[in-house]
Order: C-alpha cells, then sequence, then structure tokens
C-alpha cells in the first residue's frame, strides 16, 4: 500500500470520527481546541487560520493532510460549515480518499453538496493515486454530479495529471476507458498534450525533438488541433512555464507555420502573448508582420500595444 494510500484511510477515519462526534449529544472533551475551546471553537479565528494554511502549507495535498489531522473534531466539524477554499480542498481531499476504496461513497458525498461548489471539490481532489480500473468510476461521479458545463474540464484535467507523469500512451487509454465523447476527448487531447509539455519543461530543457513528438501525438488524435495545440505550448513555454528562449520559441512557431501552410500556428502563439509581448515589442511585431491576414494582424497588434 502506498504513503499516500495510507494516510487516506488515516484522514478518512479522523473524519468520520469527527463527523459521528457532531451527529449525537456528547458531553464537552476536556481536551483544548487551538482556537476556542473545544466545544465551541472561535470560528473568526479559525477561519482566518484555514485561509492562511490554504494559502501557505496547505498549498499541497499532503500538507491539507497534515493539517486536518493536527484538527479537533470541533475544528473540522467548523471546516465543514459554508463555503471557503480549505472545506473545497478539504471535501477534495475526502473524496480522493473515498474513490481509492470504492465510487459509492465518493458519489454520495460529491452528491450531497450543494451543485455550485462540485467542480470546485473535483478541481481540488488528489488523484494521483487513482488506479486505472477507477477512471470509469471517477468519470460516471463526474457525468452524475457536475453541470454538464463543467463535466468536459474534470475529465480534461485529470487526462492532464495523466500526461504529465504517465505520458500521452496513458492518456488514450484513459480517455479509451471512460469513453470520452469526441468532444471531450478533444479537449482533453488539447490540455494533455500542453501540460505534458510544461512538465518536462519544469524537469529538463524542451527540445524540438518534444515538440514534435507532442505534434505527432496530437496529429494522431486530432489533426484540426495541432495547430492550436503547437501555439499554445510555444507560448507556454516562454510565459515563465519553461525557460525557453524567446527567439528560440519564435523560431519554432515560423518553422510549424510553414509546415502547416497557413497563419495559424503563429497566430496562436502571438495571441496568446500577454506580459511576455511586451518584453520583446520589436520581436512580436516583426512576427506579426508575417500574418497575411490583414485583419487579423491588425487585431494583434492592436491588442498587445
Amino acid at each position: 500500500m502506498s504513503a499516500i494510500a495510507k494516510e487516506d484511510i488515516r484522514l478518512r477515519k479522523r473524519i468520520e470520527a469527527a463527523q459521528a462526534y457532531g451527529s449525537v449529544s456528547s458531553p464537552a472533551p476536556t481536551g483544548k481546541a487551538s482556537c476556542g475551546n473545544a466545544a465551541n471553537p472561535d470560528r473568526k479565528k479559525l477561519a482566518t487560520r484555514l485561509d492562511a494554511d490554504r494559502m501557505g502549507n496547505a498549498r499541497t495535498m499532503m500538507g491539507l493532510r497534515q493539517r486536518v489531522m493536527a484538527m479537533s473534531k470541533e475544528e473540522i466539524l467548523v471546516s465543514l460549515d459554508g463555503k471557503n477554499g480549505f472545506r473545497l480542498n478539504f471535501e477534495g481531499l475526502l473524496i480522493s480518499s473515498l474513490l481509492s476504496s470504492g465510487p459509492d461513497g465518493a458519489g454520495k458525498r460529491l452528491g450531497s453538496l450543494p451543485a455550485d461548489q462540485r467542480a470546485d471539490v473535483i478541481h481540488g481532489c488528489d488523484l494521483r493515486s487513482l488506479k486505472d480500473e477507477s477512471q470509469p468510476a471517477f468519470a460516471e461521479i463526474v457525468r452524475t454530479h457536475l453541470w454538464e458545463k463543467n463535466q468536459a474540464s474534470a475529465i480534461a484535467e485529470y487526462a492532464s495529471l495523466v500526461a504529465s507523469s504517465r505520458g500521452y500512451e496513458k492518456v488514450a487509454e484513459y480517455l479509451d476507458r471512460v469513453q470520452a465523447t469526441p468532444a471531450v476527448r478533444k479537449q482533453s487531447v488539447e490540455h494533455s498534450a500542453i501540460s505534458r509539455m510544461i512538465y518536462k519543461a519544469r524537469e529538463t530543457s524542451v527540445t524540438r525533438l518534444d515538440i514534435d513528438s507532442m505534434r505527432e501525438w496530437v496529429q494522431a488524435q486530432f489533426p484540426d488541433s495541432l495547430a492550436r495545440v503547437t501555439g499554445k505550448a510555444l507560448e507556454k513555454l516562454i510565459n515563465g512555464d519553461g525557460g525557453m528562449k524567446y527567439s528560440e520559441a519564435a523560431e519554432l512557431a515560423l518553422q510549424y507555420n510553414r509546415i502547416a501552410g497557413n497563419d495559424e500556428v503563429l497566430a496562436i502563439f502571438l495571441e496568446e502573448q500577454q506580459s511576455v509581448a511586451r518584453r520583446h515589442p520589436d520581436e512580436f511585431r516583426a512576427l506579426a508582420e508575417q500574418i497575411s491576414d490583414d485583419k487579423r494582424r491588425a487585431k494583434i497588434l492592436e491588442n498587445h500595444k
């Protein structure tokens, strides 16, 4: 059993004990809670501390696990009352734990939450330990309990996680396993391709070979997404996510643009840029001047003045 799985079991028992405590009339415990007294924790102080934790230690899922294990039963109950960033992450962690032991509990838990909070909770799930055989259950929970407009992004987000840690071929297997619709598959492929490049860039430098490999996979999955994904990936690699030099990414955008035989790669590369364009105004304008579509070129230049 992995360390994450063991922590999930401990966490689930801790939360279940707190909920059982809150559902019956119990005498006040003799210990002291860290905010207020044990029977009635100071909600304002606790909320302030939880928010600080969310921005600090709880930024990682392991940090959140540790924070929950350190809380009193009363503090756990308070944290589950109302909508706040800590509570959404808290619920996501709980559902992640329930998914590892079976989908029924996870589905019931998510279904018990307000509909407008469920997508945020799924976003906060730690799905790194989700087994392949549990992927269809995860997708079914998403389809059952999330609004339709949020379903594709939730399935695609997990696909991005798979791509980053396990590679493109595992993404295709996941999408087959959950019987993704063409629209969901397309969004998942696009997100996964870019996420894989960002992940690799953080580990080591991204080469032309890496980008060609990404393009080959996207071409095999959704050819009409190739230009958009290429342009977006190159922009991400220069915008704080990969350390690629602007001149290097620009040259690759031009080369891929020529291969495509249209303006799409270069236009997407330029349209996605924000602050980075202001740091390279001359190079940006020189690239934009190579867009053959007058209206699109003018719009790109206007939007990045």
